[in-house]
């Protein structure tokens, strides 16, 4: 494993998670089904100069991830409990998405302004590193990963059981 930051190491400790730096896949960083480990896609830097600033880019990817993990995990079971059926590929969508959009990206954003990185430079850079690791090719993707590509539908996730 890769030395990680004193602010990485203080989260992890703090939250129990581990970071995995030795895969790939279609995204810049996920959890495990399990939620106890972080994967950061291998292709992206450690460390991020967003507008003269080094940011540490696992330190910002917890943020999202480990937030969004929870809340796909509550909108899972909750799912299951209310409709009493497992959620199809549509459904799985959905929950990504709300997970997504009212927990990961908000949690990042929050951290962003907390210590004092810009928001707009930190997501062009992202976009940016995105566009690069999408495209592939996968050689090692992790076998529990939290999310997956939807079938027929490029760069997007759905959660996973």
């Amino acid at each position: 494993m890769l030395p990680l930051s004193s602010a990485i190491r203080e989260r992890i400790a703090n939250n129990g998670h581990r970071v995995d730096r030795t895969h790939d896949g279609p995204w810049m960083s996920c959890m495990s089904r399990d939620g106890r480990t972080m994967y950061v896609n291998k292709d992206l830097p450690k460390s991020a100069m967003i507008e003269g600033r080094k940011v540490d880019v696992a330190d910002m990817l917890f943020a999202h991830e480990v937030p969004e993990w929870r809340e796909l995990q509550r909108l899972l079971l909750s799912f299951r409990v209310s409709k009493k059926r497992e959620p199809n590929e549509s459904d799985r969508k959905a929950i990504y998405l709300s997970a997504h959009r009212r927990y990961g990206t908000p949690n990042e954003r929050a951290h962003a302004k907390k210590i004092g990185v810009n928001w707009m430079a930190w997501s062009a850079w992202c976009r940016g590193e995105e566009s690069k690791i999408e495209r592939g090719p996968f050689r090692n993707q992790p076998k529990d990963a939290d999310v997956k590509p939807i079938p027929h539908s490029h760069n997007e996730l759905a959660a996973v059981a």
